[in-house]
């Protein structure tokens, strides 16, 4: 699945806006349909064709010669069947037709030469459609000559009549091809595929890629600069400044051999060898060697074919990457250096073998390949070349103070000309490779002010000092030498890794998140295919993992598992990969997922240098996990999932919002006592924060504050009915005010109640009814302190003052948007029955009684409530209907009491009843 194809609806492309701003456009049509606007642009560089009207946009595209073909997702085909009038003379013609699942598949079949550019922009949510002339690769081709060059014309000399000093700074000079431009020069690099559609003709400074006024606030920079401490940032390569001259020598060895002539067997057999090996046939080669070499022991074309047996080996390794193959030319060449000690080639054979060792990576062997040149090819014409890759190959082997030496002998040499230029330019290198970030901009910044002629061909400069700023901790100098490097070097490589660090730069000092996904997405789109836009657009991919569906999280982890490994340049690019998927997974609430991710790294890179982060991250996970379970209402997982870890990962942790967190799990429990030590363990160790804890988490607000554990303190105090405690915690909370709205209602609440149980209900009255007329909060946490008030009034017999604070409960009850807890509801309406049956207003009590059965008759006790309500029946001579509502009390087995009082209720009556007709009876004698 292409990166396109994941809906980026939260995106956003901060240059975008402006791209086509300096563009002439000659005419513009408007397709229009219900749901879909589709508009089209004729510019004078491009189509421009921009799809509007969605929330967000799917496709996938694939690509033929000369056409190209978008498969929607969700959009149909008669949504653009207008685009198939589209006349414009970059696009031949356009269809439209049912696709995969009857969705729409557009195919628009351009001109030779063309091709389409797709890219999404956030504020509005357009899809957009470039339609350009794609710039051919310019590639050097060699010349005749060269093709069939003998072997002692492979010699790579300077140009004759060339005036020393002349030479040009990291350029070579070849007798064939001429000078060479710097392979990373601010030229345009074709190794890089830039796509249309991001330039800069909208925004020549780079604004976008400063901090503007408005664009960050204290509060966001501070946060951010909290949060870096806890992210991992990779280390991009440094930029070195290659030197094209070792490039062309490794890829110098294809010379074609002249045939001998003659038709002696000698001659024909020497010809076949040289036919074979120019034909690339190099195992047919060797095995033929054996067979000559079998015949003439000793041969006049020795020399010739001795070279050609070295270069075989060379060939062979080229070929099929045998390391032995490689092994077996180097020493060959060596070999030859020993026994043509005079030969013309000589020179070019020592650096053939350097070069190749520096290409492998064999820093020792090309160290001992260029001092042995240096020390017994004095006369070569490239002593300053070996000089300075002796510097590089120092410097690699971690020998700084023999590179510098190296590099200021050859400034020092009044031979060297451009190569002591070249040395200066090479020197911050030095520092920056060994990580002495301070002297490795010191070093930049005195480069640049001495040879400022020179700064065009030196991205190193402004790219190596950039990434030694940012490691130093200086960002703000970090961002401006980034956008430096981009506005000199737009086309170089490194350009994805420059915009990247900018983003993170502007998180780091809490840029606003649109300008922070613009940059990675201009790195993305800008640079697709280098490093440094895989980075960006793993930070735009993970960041929306909770938005995504599960098909697109899928397709995001499998694109990630399949380009990462491509990039093994980046050194700490894996560890920063499972932390970011680790982080996305758990912002899903895919905790075990995460988990796996984060525990598996950590015990199979137990020497890793980002192991406290790993240990961190997988700490956060399982708070995260217990958090998650406690808000869906399952305590128990979220007590069970710290009881896992306890004694493992969550070991000798003293985060606060840890044990606060398992507290209110414990709390809701009803586990008092494993509560209140939670909830104490997590005041000591708030207490105990350093100055630099307490002030990251004042930035974070991950831990609870003093006032917020002592207000659990308190109720859990109150619950264990230990009153003094219960008014020693209300006493320590000192900022009430700074509460939330419903730890504010539960203060009040619990005063309420601790002054209730020492029987003060004046003061419980006070406590609730401040709390009534201060409170402007939503009426649903006022539920509990009318319901409270309610039955004081009624617990003194002020039944006319009571019904009003029940009749409130009830009110809000009936309003959607009100989400009042069930106990308390369900209290209130007992309450409203008992308050009317006390004022005589039985039809009323009645109602309540039967609303509370109806509603809560299921899950809630009944007994009570059913023996008032048979009461009023009885009470009023209805002693049918109370025995019917009775009835069910004789099955209820915690109802026991109940169902003794009415059946003794009964019982009188039915005594009542009997001896009623005796004593009304006149006397048995008659009146007198």
């Amino acid at each position: 699945m292409s990166w396109t194809k994941v809906v980026m609806t939260t995106m956003s492309i901060a240059v975008l806006g402006s791209i086509f701003g300096t563009l002439l456009f000659f005419g513009e049509k408007v397709l229009a349909q219900d749901d879909v606007q589709v508009e089209t642009k004729s510019l004078k560089d491009a189509t421009h064709i921009i799809f509007s009207g969605h929330d967000e946009w799917r496709y996938d595209i694939s690509r033929a010669p000369n056409s190209v073909s978008v498969q929607f997702n969700g959009l149909k085909p008669d949504d653009v069947s207008e685009l198939t009038d589209l006349k414009d003379a970059r696009v031949k013609s356009v269809s439209v037709k049912e696709g995969i699942n009857g969705d729409a598949l557009v195919t628009f079949t351009l001109a030779p030469g063309l091709n389409l550019f797709d890219y999404q922009t956030d504020q509005p949510v357009n899809l957009v459609f470039d339609i350009f002339k794609e710039e051919k690769k310019h590639t050097k081709t060699l010349s005749k000559k060269k093709s069939a060059q003998k072997i002692n014309a492979a010699l790579i000399l300077p140009k004759k009549g060339a005036k020393k000093g002349d030479r040009k700074v990291a350029s070579i000079e070849h007798p064939d091809l001429g000078e060479q431009p710097l392979l990373n020069s601010s030229n345009a690099d074709t190794r890089l595929q830039l796509k249309f559609g991001i330039f800069d003709g909208g925004d020549k400074n780079m604004t976008r890629f400063k901090i503007l006024e408005g664009d960050s606030t204290p509060e966001n920079a501070e946060k951010g600069s909290i949060d870096r401490e806890h992210r991992l940032y990779v280390h991009f390569p440094p930029l070195v400044l290659e030197r094209p001259f070792f490039k062309n020598l490794v890829g110098d060895g294809a010379m074609k051999y002249e045939a001998p002539v003659g038709n002696s067997e000698e001659d024909l057999q020497a010809r076949l060898l040289v036919k074979l090996y120019n034909e690339g046939k190099y195992a047919v080669v060797l095995r033929t060697f054996k067979f000559f070499e079998e015949s003439f022991p000793k041969t006049k074309y020795e020399k010739m074919l001795d070279f050609l047996k070295a270069d075989t080996y060379f060939r062979l390794w080229q070929q099929d990457h045998n390391q032995s193959d490689f092994e077996i030319a180097m020493s060959r060449y060596k070999e030859l250096l020993n026994r043509y000690p005079t030969e013309e080639s000589r020179f070019h054979t020592l650096m053939f073998i350097g070069a190749n060792y520096l290409e492998a990576g064999n820093y020792f062997g090309a160290l001992a390949t260029f001092q042995v040149g240096i020390e017994k090819y004095a006369d070569s014409p490239f002593i300053f070349e070996m000089k300075l890759a002796e510097a590089e190959v120092l410097n690699q082997l971690n020998k700084s103070s023999d590179a510098l030496d190296t590099l200021t002998k050859i400034q020092a040499d009044p031979k060297a000309a451009g190569f002591g230029t070249d040395a200066q330019l090479r020197r911050g290198d030095v520092y920056f490779h060994n990580k002495d970030y301070a002297n490795a901009v010191k070093e930049y910044k005195e480069t640049q002010s001495k040879i400022p002629d020179h700064m065009t061909e030196a991205p190193n400069i402004y790219f190596n000092m950039a990434e030694a700023q940012f490691w130093m901790g200086d960002y703000k100098a970090s961002l401006e030498s980034y956008r430096d490097f981009l506005e000199r070097f737009p086309n170089h490589s490194f350009g994805g890794y420059a915009m990247t660090r900018i983003g993170e730069i502007f998180e780091m000092m809490g840029v606003n998140s649109q300008k922070v996904t613009g940059s990675y997405l201009e790195a993305y789109y800008r640079y697709r295919g280098t490093p440094g836009a895989f980075i960006s657009k793993l930070y735009v991919n993970t960041k929306r993992f909770p938005q995504m569906k599960e098909k697109e999280v899928d397709a995001v982890r499998n694109e990630i598992n399949d380009e990462a490994p491509k990039y093994s340049q980046i050194p700490d690019l894996d560890p920063f990969v499972v932390l970011s998927l680790a982080r996305a997974n758990a912002s899903r609430g895919e905790y075990k997922i995460s988990l796996d991710s984060l525990t598996k790294f950590y015990q199979k890179n137990m020497f890793s240098p980002y192991l406290p982060l790993f240990k961190e991250a997988i700490v956060q996970n399982i708070k995260q996990e217990m958090n998650h379970y406690y808000n869906e209402g399952t305590a128990l997982k979220s007590v069970e999932t710290y009881l896992t870890y306890k004694d493992s990962w969550l070991k000798n942790q003293n985060q606060p919002d840890l044990y606060y967190h398992l507290g209110q799990a414990y709390e809701s429990l009803n586990l008092v006592e494993d509560a209140t030590l939670a909830y104490t363990t997590s005041l000591s160790n708030l207490n105990h924060l350093t100055t630099e804890e307490v002030r990251a988490d004042k930035a974070l607000k991950q831990n609870p504050t003093q006032d917020e554990i002592y207000l659990r303190l308190a109720a859990t105090s109150l619950k264990d009915e230990n009153l003094k405690k219960t008014a020693q915690y209300l006493g320590e909370i000192k900022n009430p005010d700074i509460l939330s709205e419903s730890e504010k209602v539960e203060r009040g609440l619990i005063l309420s109640s601790l002054a209730e149980k020492e029987e003060r209900t004046d003061l419980a009255m006070l406590a609730l009814k401040d709390l009534n007329e201060h409170w402007k909060g939503k009426p649903d946490l006022l539920a509990e302190a009318w319901l409270r008030i309610g039955r004081l009034e009624s617990h003194d017999e002020n039944y006319t003052k009571a019904l009003p604070w029940v009749e409130k409960v009830l009110a809000a009850s009936e309003n959607p948007d009100t989400k009042i807890k069930d106990e308390t509801l369900r209290a209130s309406v007992e309450l409203a029955g008992d308050i009317h049956s006390h004022l005589g207003q039985n039809k009323e009590a009645i109602d309540s009684y039967k609303a509370y059965l109806d509603r809560f008759g299921s899950n809630s006790p009944t007994a009570a409530v059913k023996y008032k309500l048979g009461k009023i029946y009885f009470d009023q001579k209805d002693l049918r209907t109370a025995s019917e509502v009775w009835s069910g009390l004789k099955t209820d087995e915690k109802a026991k009491v109940w169902a003794k009082m009415a059946d003794e209720n009964l019982s009188q009556a039915k005594w009542d009843s009997k001896y009623d007709r005796y004593l009304q009876r006149a006397p048995a004698g008659g009146s007198k």
